[in-house]
């Protein structure tokens, strides 16, 4: 049994599942419908990612990274722990430095 599926295409490869006969070959499905039936993995492969690339869709948006790893890291620092009330802040660690992650 073998399915991949492409959710926002509406196209998936599929082998021995509910959805195809049980011949152990691979179908390509377009939304639901059997757009073709292969041997090999490879030719069905060929085939659903040229269907893929047909539908054209728009990439996927994402949301904009605002902050660094180490601004994140040192906000949670500064919130967590006594530094802030003691008027110290928080700097990553150094290779080759020992004791510098909390300076005056």
């Amino acid at each position: 049994m073998y399915k991949q599926i492409h959710e926002r295409a509406g196209i998936s490869i599929e082998q021995d599942t509910d959805k195809v006969p049980n011949d152990h070959h691979f179908y390509v499905l377009k939304n639901g419908e059997i757009a073709g039936k292969y041997r090999s993995f490879k030719q069905a492969d060929k085939i659903y990612k040229s269907l893929v690339v047909e539908k054209n869709l728009p990439p996927l948006e994402r949301e904009p990274i605002q902050k660094s790893i180490t601004e994140l890291l040192k906000g949670d620092w500064d919130r967590r722990s006594n530094t802030a009330l003691l008027g110290m802040t928080w700097r990553p660690k150094q290779k080759g430095r020992r004791n510098n992650r909390l300076r005056k």
